[in-house]
Parts: structure tokens; sequence; C-alpha cells
């Protein structure tokens, strides 16, 4: 994972963990910490309860699929 988020280093970056939106630059990354510096103060946010790093504005790859409300109907309906 390490390596991956190094494109992200000293960007502003928008981390969700803990089902929280933490906003800042990214300025260090560990195995066990992410340190970020958000607009008031530094924020440390464990590596294991971040679920989504990306750049702000940007959608990250959508994991769902919108699907047709016709397949919830069921057979005996019109």
């Amino acid at each position: 994972m390490k390596g991956d988020l190094k494109r992200f280093m000293r960007k502003e970056v928008e981390i969700i963990a803990h089902g929280i939106l933490y906003k800042g630059v990214l300025i260090e990354i560990s195995d066990e910490e992410i340190l970020l510096k958000a607009e008031t103060r530094w924020l440390t946010i464990l590596t294991s309860e971040v679920t989504d790093i990306k750049e702000p504005g940007k959608p990250k790859d959508k994991l769902y699929k919108m699907m047709n409300s016709e397949i919830f109907k069921l057979d005996n309906e019109e």
C-alpha cells in the first residue's frame, strides 16, 4: 500500500477513515500511521483504519454499478 501512495506525497488529499473525511496535505506514510497537515492542525491516522485516499474533487473508481429497477419486480407483477 505504501508504494502506491507515494504519488500523493506533498499533495492535497482526502482520506476516509472511521467513516470520517479528512482533508489536508499528505506529509508522511509509514506502515502504521499517515501524517496529514490539515488546515488548523496536524493529524495522525492509523494506516489500518484508512478506507480511501484520493485527490480532492476526483471521484474514486466506483465499486458499485447502477442497476435497472426492473430486476426487483416479481414475476407476477406487471
